[in-house]
């Protein structure tokens, strides 16, 4: 069980429940016509909570929300892109570095 790439860029910060051990997924972020969208997952049995299983990822995962820059706002993304002047912000695409062993790639948030 995973995630679609739309599902994990539509992560918001109070989707991260690392005290039940899963992920919320309840919304999908895409860019369309260069502007982010968000809407619902493809049906009704997409929105699930997905099981974390492995401690290391739970504990980097901790870790990454101490640092974030949001952590406060449970609406923020839980990817936050970066700000550029003239661009509309959206989620970071490139490699996901969790924590000080940055062992944790996006999409799929498997281990390298």
């Amino acid at each position: 069980m995973g995630l679609r790439a739309g599902e994990l860029t539509g992560l918001r910060v109070r989707d991260l429940n690392l005290t039940a051990g899963h992920i919320e997924v309840r919304q999908t972020l895409a860019r369309i016509g260069g502007v982010w969208k968000t809407s619902t997952p493809k049906s009704a049995h997409s929105s699930r909570n997905v099981p974390l299983v492995d401690r290391a990822l739970v504990r980097d995962l901790r870790a990454y929300l101490v640092a974030h820059p949001n952590s406060g706002d449970p609406e923020a993304l839980l990817w936050p892109g970066r700000r550029r002047p003239g661009r509309t912000r959206g989620p970071r695409r490139r490699l996901l570095a969790v924590g000080p062993s940055s062992r944790w790639t996006w999409p799929m948030l498997c281990p390298q």
